[in-house]
C-alpha cells in the first residue's frame, strides 16, 4: 500500500493506491496504456524535430523570396535610369526638330 506524506485532508480526499489491487487504477488497462514520461520525451522532441525542420525549409524559402527580391529591385533601377536616359534623348530631339535646318 502507497502511504501519502502529505495532510490529512489530502490522504482523505485520495485513497491511497494499491499496486496488487485488481481494480486499482494501477492495474487498469488505462493506466497501462498512458504514455510514459520517456514516451512522452520522445514525441516532444520528435515535435521539435519537426519544427526545426519546417523553419530551416521557411528560412531557405525566405532567402530565395530575398534573392529574388534583389533581383526585381536591380531591373527597376536599371528600367528607371532606361527611362531617364529614354527622357533625355527625347528631349534633345525635340531640341533638334525646332532648329531650323
Amino acid at each position: 500500500m502507497i502511504k501519502f506524506q502529505s495532510n490529512s485532508k489530502v490522504n482523505s480526499i485520495v485513497a491511497p493506491l494499491d499496486a496488487g489491487d485488481v481494480n486499482s487504477p494501477l492495474m487498469s488497462d488505462e493506466a497501462t496504456t498512458k504514455p510514459t514520461v520517456e514516451t512522452i520525451l520522445e514525441r516532444i522532441n520528435a515535435l521539435g524535430e519537426q519544427m526545426d525542420s519546417r523553419f530551416t525549409a521557411v528560412e531557405e524559402r525566405l532567402e530565395r523570396i530575398e534573392i529574388r527580391m534583389d533581383r526585381v529591385e536591380s531591373m527597376a533601377l536599371e528600367t528607371r535610369a532606361d527611362v531617364r536616359e529614354l527622357r533625355s534623348d527625347f528631349r534633345k530631339l525635340r531640341e533638334q526638330l525646332k532648329l531650323p535646318a
